[in-house]
C-alpha cells in the first residue's frame, strides 16, 4: 500500500494556532484514505516536536507567511518525494515548484492525487500539478476531515479571539460550503465556483462532533454562509433541531430581517462582517461590490436581533487617502455601541488576491515580498506589522483608537 504522510505547519506568530482545526488537509486526508493510500498526520501546530515517519510521499499545506517554517520542514525531509499543496501553492505554484518540491497541487487535491496515487511522480517533473476547482459529486460531499488524525481535545474549547461569543463552550470550525460568490480584489482565498453540502450532510457532520467530541457550538467558516436563502432556512431549522448554538462568516449587505430572524431561532449567536473600509470610493476600488449603507443595515439588523457582531476593517488599501480613513473612523464610532468586537488589520497583499497578481492595474507598488512578514495578526506585544509605513502605522492607531477596548486583541 502507498503512503504519505500529511503535514500541518505552525504558525508561532498567532495567539494560538490550535483555535481552528486545519480542515483543508484533514479533508485531503481523508480523500487520500479513500483513494487507497495509508494516511499519517503531523500536526506541528501548538509547539510541537518536529518527527516524521517514514511514508512513500509527503505533503506539505500551507499558507503565504509560512514559507520559510516549510523551507525549514524540507531540510528535515532531504531525499524524500515532497508535494505542495495550499492558498500560496496554488497561487505560485512555478514559485513553490521552484523551492524544491516534486509536486505543486493547485486546486482542490482529490484529482491530483489519485493521478499520483495511480501514476507516481517522476523526477523528469516540471510542471505543478493543476487538479483545477471542481463541482462536488454526492460522494465526495460526504467527505469529512479526517478527525481522528489529530488531538482534538487539544483544538475544543481553544476558541481564544471567539471567547466573547460564550466562554466555556466546546466549538469546532467546520466548512458546510467552498467558493465565494463575489470576487474582493483583496480577499486571499482562491477564487472558485460555490460548492454547498446538502443541508442533511452538514447536519451529519455536525451530529458526529455533538456525538464523538461532546461539541456544543459550531463555528462556520465558510466564505460567505448567506449566499442562497433556500439553503440558508433548511440549514436553521435542522440546527434548531439539534439545539447547538454557532456563529458565521457572511456578507453584512446580504443580510436581512428574515434571514437574521432565522438565524437566531436556530441558535445563531454571533457573525463576522468584513467591512474593510467606510469609504464608498475606495470599496469599489477593491471590488467588493456594495456600499457602506447597504453594510450598515446589515449590522443594524444582526443588532437588532441580538446577534454578537464582529466587523473587519483595513488600513492601506490601494489609493487610500486622509479623508478615507476619516470616513472609517466615524463609522466605527457611530456603530461601537452594536459591534462587538472590531478586528482592524494593515492590508497585506497576499499573491492569492487580485491586487498582487495585477497590481499595476491597482497603481499599487509592492516592495516587500519577504512572505515572512506576511502576517495580518499575531500576538500582541510580540508581533511587527509587516509595514515600516509610518503613515500606515498612524492610520492603524487612529482605527485602533476608535474601537477602544472592543479591539479583538483587547481581553475584556
Amino acid at each position: 500500500m502507498k503512503s504519505i504522510c500529511l503535514i500541518n505547519p505552525p504558525s508561532p506568530w498567532l495567539i494560538s494556532d490550535r483555535v481552528m482545526i486545519p480542515i483543508g488537509l484533514l479533508t485531503v486526508a481523508s480523500e487520500c484514505r479513500e483513494i487507497g493510500f495509508k494516511v499519517s498526520f503531523v500536526d506541528l501546530s501548538g509547539g510541537a516536536e518536529w518527527e516524521f515517519p517514514e511514508a512513500d510521499y509527503y505533503g506539505i499545506s500551507f499558507v503565504t507567511p509560512q514559507v520559510e517554517i516549510v523551507k525549514e520542514i524540507m531540510k528535515k525531509l532531504y531525499g524524500k518525494i515532497i508535494i505542495a499543496g495550499g492558498i500560496h501553492a496554488t497561487a505560485l505554484p512555478r514559485e513553490v515548484f521552484a523551492m524544491g518540491f516534486h509536486a505543486v497541487v493547485a486546486g482542490d487535491a482529490r484529482k491530483a492525487m489519485q493521478d499520483i496515487f495511480e501514476r507516481g511522480i517522476g523526477y523528469n517533473f516540471k510542471t505543478p500539478n493543476w487538479s483545477p476547482f471542481y463541482k462536488l459529486s454526492h460522494s465526495e460531499a460526504h467527505t469529512w476531515p479526517a478527525y481522528d488524525l489529530i488531538d482534538m481535545e487539544s483544538y475544543i474549547s481553544n476558541t481564544g479571539v471567539t471567547e466573547y461569543l460564550g466562554k466555556g463552550k466546546r466549538e469546532i470550525n467546520i466548512m458546510a460550503s467552498r467558493g465565494c460568490s463575489h470576487h474582493c480584489a483583496y480577499c486571499t482565498n482562491f477564487k472558485g465556483p460555490v460548492r454547498q453540502r446538502s443541508v442533511e450532510d452538514v447536519l451529519d457532520g455536525v451530529r458526529l462532533l455533538e456525538y464523538k467530541y461532546h461539541v456544543n457550538q459550531i463555528h462556520f467558516i465558510d466564505d460567505n454562509l448567506l449566499i442562497n436563502r433556500e439553503w440558508l432556512y433548511a440549514l436553521c431549522d435542522g440546527m434548531k433541531d439539534l439545539g447547538i448554538s454557532w456563529h458565521c462568516l457572511g456578507r453584512a449587505d446580504q443580510l436581512d430581517h428574515d434571514k437574521v430572524v432565522r438565524m437566531v431561532l436556530s441558535g445563531c449567536t454571533g457573525i463576522d462582517f468584513g467591512i474593510e473600509t467606510a469609504s464608498n470610493r475606495l470599496l469599489k476600488v477593491i471590488k467588493k461590490g456594495t456600499k457602506i449603507a447597504k453594510m450598515h443595515q446589515g449590522i443594524i439588523h444582526a443588532w437588532e436581533a441580538g446577534l454578537k457582531i464582529r466587523c473587519q476593517m483595513m488600513v492601506g488599501l490601494p489609493s487610500e487617502r486622509e479623508e478615507d480613513i476619516e470616513m472609517s473612523r466615524k463609522f466605527i464610532e457611530s456603530n461601537n455601541e452594536m459591534v462587538a468586537k472590531w478586528g482592524i488589520h494593515i492590508f497585506i497583499p497576499f499573491p492569492s488576491c487580485d491586487i498582487y497578481q495585477n497590481n499595476a492595474d491597482y497603481d499599487y507598488e509592492i516592495t516587500n515580498r519577504d512572505f515572512s512578514t506576511y502576517q495580518t495578526i499575531g500576538k500582541p506585544g510580540e508581533w511587527e506589522y509587516i509595514h515600516d509605513n509610518a503613515v500606515y502605522k498612524t492610520r492603524l492607531n487612529t482605527l485602533l483608537e476608535a474601537a477602544g477596548n472592543k479591539n479583538i486583541y483587547v481581553n475584556d
